[in-house]
């Protein structure tokens, strides 16, 4: 980034300068988002406790505090709003485009409370004009990885080393009480559900996954394939077009000039597509609540979404989450300790609360 726009590239064309740019520029946003999510207090827009920001090359070593999250969002927000503009259009998926730059801008907004903000722009990614639609089925957003007519933004993953997504922990891992439970009360009856063969009684996602006939050798639908040479890797989804139809749900319910009516349509959207009975309007408290399960519902083991959204609302006054995760007694749960190594290679840094 910065020698480029120092005009070091000498015989790149100007247009071609702007994309390298703009997926630089995507890429950074894109690391600091999360990690300003997993290690400072995202939630909290007053607290100085970011993460470091560097937006400059270095190669000596520099202590330095963090910056506070505000101006961490103020970096990323800058970074996508660049992207968006100059980005490139009809590209493949596993590109950083102007489309995918609009849609992390999206969640961002949101995390910030631009309620208004993240539903005018989550409206130009669900009626964006590249050819990105919700997939008739849910199995087929994972049976096309990479190439999903959803997926905004997933690396490529292929069968040779480099292409490969590091998945070994899947196999390893197996869903939640709560997120049985959950899948559970969509379909019938309490306590009725079966994952042998293609499942019943479940919410179909979960079935999908989790079910003795789809989950696959890795024990788990969306991640099929196990970690090693010969398979040709599982895709991660960082950006797809269900998740932004439930930002759109939740920032329009959030937002003081919101329409209840349009939230509840977006989150019937996602609930339709997957086959289960649309959600009825009662009020915004139990509306807000829905978007939070269904999330869960459609996101499960994609990128922690789940968890986000516990922190944020308890955040927000819309639950708490000992009631949700048990486990949680603290707000200082809400972010991990900075990693020993990182606080001994930088004296400047302090370690998160309750470390």
């Amino acid at each position: 980034i910065q020698e480029l726009e120092a005009g070091k590239a000498i015989g790149i064309a100007e247009d071609k300068k702007l994309i390298m740019i703009s997926e630089a520029k995507f890429q950074r946003a894109f690391a600091y988002f999360n990690l300003v999510r997993y290690f400072g207090e995202f939630y909290d827009l007053n607290s100085d406790k970011g993460v470091v920001l560097r937006t400059t090359f270095s190669n000596e070593f520099e202590a330095q505090a963090r910056n506070s999250v505000k101006e961490v969002y103020n970096q990323i927000e800058e970074d996508l709003l660049f992207a968006s503009q100059n980005g490139p259009i009809y590209i493949d998926h596993f590109y950083s485009g102007s489309l995918a730059s609009k849609a992390l801008l999206a969640k961002v907004y949101l995390y910030e409370g631009k309620y208004a903000e993240a539903s005018t722009l989550a409206d130009e990614v669900i009626f964006n004009d590249e050819g990105y639609f919700l997939e008739a089925q849910y199995s087929d957003i994972f049976k096309n990885s990479f190439n999903s007519s959803e997926v905004i933004f997933a690396p490529f993953t292929g069968p040779d080393q480099e292409g490969k997504t590091n998945m070994q922990q899947v196999s390893r891992t197996t869903f939640s009480q709560t997120l049985k439970s959950l899948a559970d009360a969509q379909v019938g009856t309490d306590n009725d559900g079966s994952l042998a063969t293609t499942g019943s009684g479940y919410d179909p996602r979960f079935q999908y996954a989790y079910s003795s006939a789809t989950k696959g050798s890795n024990s788990n639908g969306k991640y099929p394939f196990l970690d090693n040479l010969q398979s040709q890797g599982n895709t991660l989804y960082h950006l797809r077009l269900g998740e932004i139809y439930l930002i759109k749900a939740e920032a329009e319910a959030r937002s003081q000039s919101g329409d209840l009516t349009i939230a509840l349509d977006n989150l019937n959207e996602i609930r339709t597509r997957a086959g289960v009975e649309p959600k009825e309007l009662s009020d915004k408290a139990t509306l807000l609540e829905d978007i939070r399960q269904e999330k869960l519902l459609e996101l499960f083991f994609e990128n922690g979404e789940g968890w986000f959204d516990i922190a944020r609302y308890d955040i927000l006054g819309n639950l708490e989450a000992s009631d949700v995760k048990p486990t949680v007694t603290s707000q200082n749960q809400f972010v991990l300790p900075l990693p020993s190594q990182v606080i001994i290679g930088n004296n400047a840094l302090i370690q998160n609360t309750g470390y």
